[in-house]
């Protein structure tokens, strides 16, 4: 339903019938789901969370039949029961906008119990108002059987749903070698920043077969994290399998947006601004609802010193978004520059804008750990070696304990820029320095287990 009604109202162009050959294949698959879904319904013992319909057999066209009589039941049986109409209805709208979704280019299709929850309740009481019918000793029994029946699952599955997180770590249970699940596993990792862990699954989901568009999503995400590791031969190489990804997977409007703001961030990182802003307008010409895009130009304008664009975004989304709140992504021109270095720099970095905090932070005369940091991570995201070197060799010399900056230096590498081989190096010269760092010897045999390259 969330789907159908987001493609109709928002227009986001999400989905699209599919047509020509293709529709009786997807009837198949409409067929089998109705099957599955009715089996959900009737033997909800010991049905897995997540299940797939590669491999459809006879009881799904079984299943699908009793499936449609039960409700041609239930329609005629209505007319003379008017109670049963309600749930009917209930049951038949909340149902069918997810049959839909089979025609429809939503990839790759999938069956989860989740979405039954509603159509869940409507046969529940469906069943009960039949049960009503029966005399008192059959009634008694029936409860019993169901109950015993039913409880268990509902019990078991209590805990099923409390997170997307979660939701997919069950899938994963159940299908380890769904490349499919992989990476939607690895996406909820990285949608909770942890980066490291969606790198180790994506991995993982390349040792398998996948369908097309979930290669590109799956090139997708390696490019989003390539990028966060300023790693931009990596990232190129990624974007190069996407480009040809593009020419043969149809994708909706939304997905090529989120791949323009991509490209809008990389050259954020790299310091390139006028091709930042050539993306971000196309994107705003293109997506004029997606208030994001506003937020970036602003963020933009204010970096680069360009009050009077600031001052027309800022009325555009006034009037677009009746938004109010502008000064919480760009304080007013004369608030900014009474700011400190840090703060401005700070304020840089936050929107991507890491050239002009490069050159501000450098004007910091007496600069705390996390200056270095910043200066450091700077340095990487603008391909800048020599003054990375630089400053790395001061950072390690601000103090006598060079274990402890070396420690930190590994920290700074492995939370900061999810660099696990630099972060190694610097582990492991810290406890050449000190071998009684008992933790870190731990977590050191941990990274080089986990094994990312």
């Amino acid at each position: 339903m969330f789907f159908v009604i987001k493609n109709l109202i928002l227009k986001f162009g999400t989905l699209s019938v599919m047509s020509g050959g293709k529709f009786l294949e997807y009837f198949k698959i409409g067929v089998y789901t109705l099957g599955t879904y009715f089996r959900i319904l009737i033997f909800p013992v010991f049905i897995p969370k997540f299940y797939f319909i590669d491999n459809p057999n006879f009881l799904h066209s079984l299943f699908s039949l009793l499936f449609v009589s039960f409700i041609i039941f239930i329609a005629v049986y209505s007319f003379k029961q008017k109670e049963f109409l309600i749930p009917l209805v209930l049951f038949v709208v909340s149902f069918t906008p997810y049959l839909y979704l089979v025609f429809t280019n939503l990839w790759p299709f999938k069956i989860s119990t989740r979405y039954m929850m509603i159509p869940y309740l409507a046969f529940l009481w469906i069943v009960f108002l039949l049960i009503e019918k029966f005399e008192w000793k059959l009634k008694s029994v029936v409860i019993i059987i169901l109950s015993f029946l039913f409880v268990f699952s509902d019990l078991q599955g209590i805990s099923s749903y409390r997170s997307e997180l979660e939701y997919w770590e069950n899938a994963y249970m159940y299908h380890p070698n769904r490349s499919y699940v992989i990476y939607s596993l690895a996406n909820s990792y990285y949608d909770r920043k942890d980066l490291l862990t969606s790198e180790f699954y994506l991995k993982k989901a390349l040792k398998y077969r996948m369908k097309k568009i979930t290669a590109y999503y799956v090139a997708l995400l390696f490019s989003y994290i390539e990028l966060e590791k300023a790693e931009y031969e990596n990232f190129k190489k990624w974007l190069r399998n996407i480009r040809s990804l593009e020419l043969i997977v149809p994708l909706p409007k939304h997905e090529k947006i989120k791949k323009m703001f991509l490209m809008s961030d990389y050259y954020s990182y790299v310091g390139d601004f006028e091709k930042m802003e050539n993306i971000l307008l196309m994107i705003k010409k293109k997506a004029p609802h997606r208030i994001l895009v506003y937020q970036k130009l602003i963020t933009l304008y204010c970096g680069t010193g360009k009050w009077e664009s600031v001052r027309v975004v800022k009325n555009e989304m006034r009037r677009e978004f009746n938004f109010s709140r502008e000064e919480e992504i760009c304080p007013p021109k004369k608030v900014f520059l009474k700011l400190s270095l840090r703060d401005k720099a700070l304020f840089f970095a936050l929107n991507k804008n890491y050239k002009n905090a490069f050159l501000t932070i450098k004007g910091v005369k007496e600069k705390k750990n996390s200056d270095y940091f910043l200066l450091m991570e700077s340095c990487l995201r603008l391909n800048r070696e020599k003054e990375l070197k630089t400053v790395i060799q001061d950072f390690l010399t601000k103090s006598k304990k060079t274990y402890v900056q070396s420690r930190k230096l590994g920290f700074f590498f492995l939370k900061r820029m999810y660099r696990v081989k630099d972060a190694l190096f610097y582990f492991k010269k810290s406890l050449k320095l000190n071998p009684n760092q008992t933790k870190l010897k731990e977590l050191v045999h941990y990274l080089e287990k986990l094994n990312l390259d």
